[in-house]
């Protein structure tokens, strides 16, 4: 009696069709994340480069003359205490430029951590803008979201600012959602306008921190895409300071 192979066919037929569906989407997974991996070990292998320990016992700290020559564009190293922030802030001739492109001017999506062109690079300006992606798994700039919840700020006040021959504190005393078409001001025309701007951050911020800026203080925001609203952004507002 002759056994009937059609059902060994089709279940032979089905496994095939598991194992391309399975194939496609791992690809489809690795695909996603390869810049990622790329972008972390990059940023990693830099901070192994960067970081210096000038006396032992001593924390390190970033090497701004050795990232200038290994990102012609560096104009500063941001850190955030215990957070994943942790990356040399580059600037280029746009807004768009490192969008796309590491701080070595490699290609890849997630991009740089990046001062608005329009800055001075010594930070000098009333306003100094840096963006970044908000990257899956709290990287790149991702992790400022969190300042939405007042426990977060409790934990991480402060973020230190490194350049050339000068350490600057950021005091962080704002946060606020906003829409991406509003933009940044550079400077103002009287203090009487900075004061007023300021004012409007504190009343609309997510946390409370008890700092409000006077008008001679330079301020840094750190910008970051949101998701309440088609084109929203997240800022946080910082007073620079030298550190002690």
């Amino acid at each position: 009696m002759k056994r009937n192979k059609v059902p060994g066919i089709i279940l032979t037929i089905c496994l095939v069709i598991l194992l391309g569906g399975a194939v496609y989407f791992g690809v489809g997974i690795y695909r996603d994340a390869a810049p990622l991996i790329a972008s972390e070990g990059y940023y990693k292998d830099l901070r192994e480069d960067v970081y210096i320990r000038k006396e032992p016992g001593q924390i390190p700290i970033p090497d701004l003359d050795k990232l200038n020559s290994l990102n012609r564009d560096a104009a500063a190293w941001l850190l955030s205490p215990g957070t994943t922030i942790d990356y040399p802030v580059v600037q280029g001739e746009d807004n768009d430029y490192y969008l796309h492109h590491l701080s070595d001017g490699t290609p890849n999506e997630i991009g740089a951590i990046f001062l608005d062109y329009r800055n001075n690079p010594d930070f000098s300006d009333e306003i100094s803008i840096i963006y970044g992606h908000h990257i899956t798994m709290g990287r790149m700039f991702s992790t400022l979201s969190s300042y939405k919840e007042q426990r977060y700020y409790d934990e991480h006040p402060r973020m230190m600012l490194y350049v050339r021959d000068k350490t600057y504190e950021v005091e962080l005393f704002a946060g606020n959602i906003l829409s991406g078409s509003e933009g940044f001001p550079l400077n103002f025309k009287t203090g009487k306008k900075k004061k007023e701007w300021i004012q409007d951050i504190i009343e609309k911020s997510t946390f409370s921190s008890g700092i409000i800026p006077k008008k001679q203080d330079r301020i840094l925001v750190l910008c970051t895409c949101s998701y309440e609203f088609s084109n929203a952004r997240y800022a946080v507002f910082g007073r620079v300071t030298e550190a002690r």
